[in-house]
This record gives structure tokens, C-alpha cells and sequence, in this order.
């Protein structure tokens, strides 16, 4: 999927306990306040900020782009970025690079993994939400807490946990059947 790593890290935070509309107008807000402006075929639009531009704004700024209690995950972030730079995810081990995402704050396992998956080449990363725990319990019979039942999953699935995964997140919020189950 190879999304740009700090655009992932950023929307992955503010997706904490959000809705997708909300999500999507949070990002447009920050890329117009703080990104900047591109012209083509005669319209206006924004790139999303880089580290700097994000860490020079207030934590009352980012508020008031309707942000709430993430604005200062995004700001902290933001200002680490910025004065460490974004290592190489990609050339480090997956759980290497899952620590390091971790320090970050707002950052916690999911968004660690949904950032490995969504922006590098770790495909063992295996974000569990509440639509991969329910397909993991009803379709594969595992018990156990978020972590155990990713752990689980890597496991069985292998260096191939991420792809599998996005099978999965499909054809659970979709509803589809599952091969020899159909009723």
C-alpha cells in the first residue's frame, strides 16, 4: 500500500475513536491550515504538512481544527519527527520498527501496526480492531486478548499476517461467505 509513514502516523492518530467523515475532514483542516498550497488545472489544494509545520503550531490551534484530546499526540509527534527525522522502517526488523513507532505518542500497538502495513514493507504487522477480533473468534476459533490474538494470527499466517489480515477486515465488514459455511 506504501502510504507516505508520517501521513500514516498522523491519520492513524487522529483515527482514534473516530468516524471516518471525521477522520477526512481533520486531515483537509490540517493540510489547508498547515500544508502547502498546490495549483492544478486552475484549482487550489493542499499537501499534507511536514513534521515542522505541525510542530509550530499550538496545542490551542490544533484544537480548534477539531482535534480534541489528539492534538497534543499530533503536536508531541510531531516535534519528535521533527527534530529526530523518520528513521528507515524498512530497514529495520518489524519489531524493531514497531518499538520505535511506539514511543511516539498517541502511537499504541494497533496504530503501530496499521502504520507498518499501510506505509512499509513489514506484512507481518496484524492491527486487531474489533472487526479482526470478531473474524479471528467466529471464523478461526481463537480466544484471548488483542495481543494474543495477533500474535496468533502472525503465526499461522506467517510474513504474509498483514495480507491476510486485509482479507479478513473485507469479508467481515462486508458480510460475505466464508468458503464451506455457506447457510
Amino acid at each position: 500500500m506504501r502510504q507516505p509513514v508520517w501521513e500514516t502516523i498522523c491519520a492513524f492518530i487522529i483515527s482514534a475513536n473516530n468516524n471516518i467523515k471525521n477522520i477526512k475532514n481533520a486531515y483537509q483542516r490540517l493540510s489547508r491550515q498547515y500544508g502547502e498550497a498546490v495549483a492544478w488545472d486552475g484549482r487550489a489544494f493542499y499537501a499534507f504538512p511536514a513534521p515542522p509545520a505541525l510542530a509550530g503550531a499550538s496545542e490551542a490551534e490544533l484544537r480548534s481544527l477539531s482535534l480534541g484530546y489528539r492534538a497534543p499526540y499530533l503536536l508531541e509527534t510531531a516535534g519528535a519527527i521533527a527534530a529526530d527525522g523518520l528513521p528507515d522502517l524498512d530497514a529495520m526488523p518489524y519489531e524493531q520498527a514497531l518499538k520505535y513507532l511506539m514511543k511516539l505518542r498517541g502511537v499504541g500497538e494497533k496504530v503501530a501496526d496499521c502504520v507498518l502495513l499501510f506505509s512499509t514493507a513489514h506484512m507481518r504487522a496484524f492491527p486487531v480492531d474489533v472487526w479482526i477480533e470478531r473474524a479471528l473468534r467466529e471464523h478461526y476459533g481463537m480466544e484471548g486478548s488483542r495481543g494474543a490474538l495477533k500474535r496468533r494470527a502472525q503465526s499461522l499466517f506467517g510474513d504474509s499476517a498483514g495480507l491476510a489480515q486485509q482479507f479478513m477486515f473485507h469479508g467481515i465488514r462486508n458480510r460475505l461467505p466464508v468458503p464451506g459455511n455457506e447457510s
